[in-house]
């Protein structure tokens, strides 16, 4: 039947309505002014398989490329359990092994049996609910234009998720056999993914990309790094970047938020890490505003917010809050930290 209409439902997961859609495995305040590392190992952090349900994990890709062909499979990055993902006083690391787009779509995507399966093998055989599946780490951006709006795209019906809802620039970083696995791998990503997805090229950017968070969706543990990009456009110059985008096939619209009236998406949206257990449901979807006429959206437009956008958008306000409140230094000399 395909998704509610957003003003018929709750911002966040659909599948978890009322309840927590994603927690949050590193906070805005974990990562603040540290640089962040790559522990890449893919034999350490390599999918657990079974036997058993590994021919149905190859069923579910087959079954989704025959309702959306123009799926297409490629390697991975994978995150690895969160007990592995590190934090000292200047670090925080990431836990890398390598999976697929197939296994990510037959484990985290599969039918709600063989997903609870999955899971429920992982937490008897390792304490790991996501140990047999492909947990392939995406990343997604908030965008701040320069006039202090957020770009977001509503995804069409040709994605493989989420359909109907709203998101920033998002997608999955993609190992290179001939360069090292480092952050410059993810900055790289969701500058591609900006570009293809947006428009907005790598050079209006004011800096290299910052990471704000890392979320896992509750529905599907699903990871995501989240990242802050500033560009020199504005909310105007990137609906004409957007008329010229690459990848403008997996959205039908493009809405703006105001970058300093996030209360309404975000309050009381204090998702907990995975260590601790689900964070709280993020609230009522929330209000476009601030794009310029004839864009200018009504008071009353709802928008259904996908998971990891409402993560995104919890850790950036947290960032701004902690940047403004911090006796550091501005926005360019901590950038300057952060590789």
């Amino acid at each position: 039947d395909g998704p509610a209409p957003p003003s018929q439902r709750m911002a966040g997961s659909p599948e978890t309505p009322g309840g927590s859609s994603y927690e949050l495995l590193w906070t805005a305040a974990d990562v603040f002014g540290k640089r962040v590392a790559c522990d890449f190992d893919p034999d350490t952090f390599a999918r657990a398989r079974d036997e058993r349900l590994e021919p149905c994990v190859q069923r579910a890709w087959t079954d989704a490329l025959s309702r959306q062909p123009q799926l297409f499979n490629k390697s991975k990055f994978r995150l690895g359990p969160p007990a592995a993902m590190r934090l000292d006083a200047t670090t925080a690391t990431l836990p890398l092994g390598l999976t697929d787009y197939a296994a990510y779509i037959g484990t985290n995507r599969a039918d709600k049996e063989l997903f609870d399966e999955l899971v429920a093998l992982g937490k008897k055989k390792t304490d790991d609910p996501g140990a047999f599946l492909a947990n392939a780490l995406g990343c997604e951006a908030v965008v701040v234009t320069a006039d202090r709006k957020i770009p977001l795209l509503r995804r069409s019906a040709k994605v493989a998720s989420h359909s109907g809802q709203y998101n920033g620039p998002s997608g999955h970083p993609e190992p290179d056999a001939q360069r090292p696995v480092d952050e410059e791998v993810l900055r790289e990503a969701i500058l591609d993914e900006t570009l293809e997805e947006l428009g907005v090229a790598k050079e209006t950017m004011l800096d290299a990309p910052l990471v704000i968070g890392c979320m896992r969706e509750a529905a599907t543990l699903k990871p995501d790094l989240l990242l802050l990009l500033r560009t020199t456009r504005t909310a105007r110059e990137v609906r004409g970047d957007f008329a010229r985008a690459t990848e403008a096939w997996e959205s039908d619209r493009l809405v703006f938020l105001d970058a300093d009236d996030l209360d309404r998406f975000v309050s009381g949206a204090a998702a907990a890490r995975s260590r601790s257990g689900p964070g709280d449901c993020c609230g009522p979807a929330g209000v476009v505003s601030g794009a310029s006429p004839p864009h200018q959206a009504s008071a009353h437009d709802a928008l259904a917010l996908t998971p990891v956008t409402l993560a995104a958008l919890q850790c950036f306000r947290d960032y701004e809050r902690l940047r403004r409140g911090s006796d550091g230094p501005p926005d360019d000399e901590l950038q300057d930290r952060v590789p």
